[in-house]
Order: structure tokens, then C-alpha cells, then sequence
């Protein structure tokens, strides 16, 4: 069996009195989706800044690729290949969506933030930029300025331009949340596509694009991670179909 590729092990993080991360353990493996699921509050949003290096933890560690990066910056474990997109839209809103993923894929080679320059001419990265812009079906909104896009293709845009930094994972927090029916077929399309280049752990709300996705769902609660199993163990699992998933025995 393939080794994790990433793995965080009695990972806690305390602000004052309040402990948001408690002793949390979870692995990622090569080609899978493994859901993180939990009400509000549950500390899912500051576990996912602890990986990619926004907050540091007092305590535990997190490996990539097998090393510790729990060390490192969040522009070094990006540069590593550890991406996410927000839950909160990050695009260029003045910009057009080549323009967008162009820039991400830019900062593969160091240059975040150069806002083109000479390498606007650069074939190479003009061809990486429109794969990805393809790929997340926005070929025919390439040249639309991103604040004129719907919240779905945003969203799809984000994930395009996660996906042109070539991630060796990928952390999504969020990716259905208001896009609608049609926005979340086509997200949770792409996101089949792409999860044996990139396995993803996803922070999500809908269950129903979760559990067509996952295939494994861990739950947190309090900060505490109370179970981690496949789609139908956690659907079975009394205490989660009672505390977080709002079923009741028949």
C-alpha cells in the first residue's frame, strides 16, 4: 500500500483558554478524497491553516512527502506542491480568467506577483495557463474579467488556478458552498478528474457532494476528530447520523 502523502499526527493548536485543534491524527493518501466534515466551529478551517502553514501549532507534527514540514513557511510548503483554495474566493477580480490562472502559474516558477512582465509572451506558460483554464470548463470564459463570473465558475477558476501551481495535494475548504446544483455537478466532476494527479482533502458542508465523492470521511467535533471511515461506516455510525448528519434510528 502506498504511503501517505500527507500525514499530521497529535497535531494541537490552543488561542488562550480556547482549544480549537485537539490531538488530531489524519493521513491523506496518493488518489484519494478524504472528506473532513464537522459543524461550525468545529475547528476544520484553523486545522487546515496548521497544514499549509498560516498558524503553527504548539504541538504535534505534519509530514509531506515524507519529511516534516511543521517547520516551514506556507510559501515554502506551497512551493513544495501542498496548494489550497479558500473558502473564501481568491481571485484577481480586475483580471480575466487566463490572466488569473496565468499568474498562478507564474508562481510555479517563483514569480508570484510580477503581474506578467516578459513572460506574457512565454509560450510554455500561455499553454499551462489555457490546460487548466480547459480543463475547469472555462475555455469559452477565457477572456471574461473574473468579477463578471458567476460564484460556480469563480470557484472553478480557484480550483484552476490551485491546479496550475501542480500541487501534489490539494486542500479544498469549502468548493460547493453557494454555487447551486448545476455549479456543484460540474466541481464535483472536476474534482474526480484530477484526484489521481492530486489527492484532495476537502472541508464540506454538502454531504451529498461528499459522499459522492470521499472515500474516506473524517469528523471533527470541538476540535477532536471523533471518527474517520468510508462512506458507509460513517453513515452507520450512530453518534455521527445523531450529532452532525441529523439522522435519527428508525
Amino acid at each position: 500500500m502506498a504511503e501517505p502523502i500527507l500525514r499530521i499526527y497529535n497535531l494541537t493548536k490552543s488561542f488562550g483558554a480556547l482549544l480549537a485543534t485537539d490531538g488530531v491524527s489524519l493521513d491523506l493518501k496518493p488518489g484519494e478524497i478524504h472528506a473532513l466534515i464537522g459543524p461550525n466551529g468545529a475547528g476544520k478551517s484553523t486545522l487546515v491553516k496548521l497544514i499549509v502553514g498560516e498558524l503553527r501549532q504548539n504541538s504535534g507534527s505534519i509530514e509531506f512527502r515524507g519529511v516534516r514540514v511543521d517547520g516551514l513557511g506556507a510559501a515554502e510548503r506551497a512551493r513544495r506542491g501542498l496548494a489550497r483554495s479558500f473558502q473564501v474566493s481568491s481571485i484577481f477580480p480586475e483580471l480575466t480568467v487566463f490572466e488569473n490562472v496565468f499568474l498562478a502559474v507564474q508562481g510555479t516558477r517563483g514569480r508570484t506577483y510580477r503581474f506578467f512582465g516578459n513572460d506574457i509572451s512565454n509560450a510554455e506558460f500561455s499553454h499551462l495557463a489555457s490546460t487548466q483554464v480547459e480543463r475547469a470548463k472555462l475555455g469559452a470564459r477565457s477572456a471574461a474579467v473574473a468579477s463578471e463570473l458567476s460564484h460556480g465558475e469563480r470557484r472553478r477558476l480557484e480550483v484552476a488556478m490551485a491546479l496550475a501551481m501542480r500541487p501534489k495535494a490539494l486542500l479544498l475548504d469549502e468548493p460547493m458552498a453557494g454555487v447551486g446544483a448545476e455549479g456543484t455537478r460540474e466541481l464535483t466532476n472536476l474534482l474526480k478528474e484530477i484526484r489521481a494527479e492530486s489527492p484532495i482533502l476537502l472541508i464540506e458542508h454538502d454531504m451529498d457532494a461528499v459522499f459522492a465523492l470521499a472515500d474516506r470521511i473524517s469528523v471533527l467535533v470541538n476540535g477532536r476528530l471523533v471518527s474517520t471511515g468510508s462512506v458507509s461506516e460513517i453513515r452507520n455510525n450512530e453518534d455521527v447520523r445523531k450529532a452532525y448528519l441529523g439522522y435519527e434510528d428508525d
